[in-house]
């Protein structure tokens, strides 16, 4: 097993391989790869605990969930 390296510490040839492969990966997904920054993710997990506060289920209470 190689030794991992930040995107950083490769070189240009490897980060131009890395961002390729990251672009059309094999096989396909349908999710995104892109990094989120920590202020982004900080303030949407200071909204996600208010909806969580506001509009929390209780034990017994029926949902549905929709896996495609």
């Amino acid at each position: 097993m190689g030794t991992r390296r930040r995107t950083s510490e490769l070189t240009l040839p490897e980060q131009r391989k890395f961002l390729r492969e990251a672009s059309f990966p094999n096989p396909p997904h349908d999710f995104s790869v892109r990094r989120i920054g920590e202020t982004e993710n900080q303030d949407h997990g200071i909204v996600l605990k208010a909806w969580y506060s506001n509009n929390r289920m209780l034990n017994f209470d029926q949902f549905w969930i929709d896996i495609q």
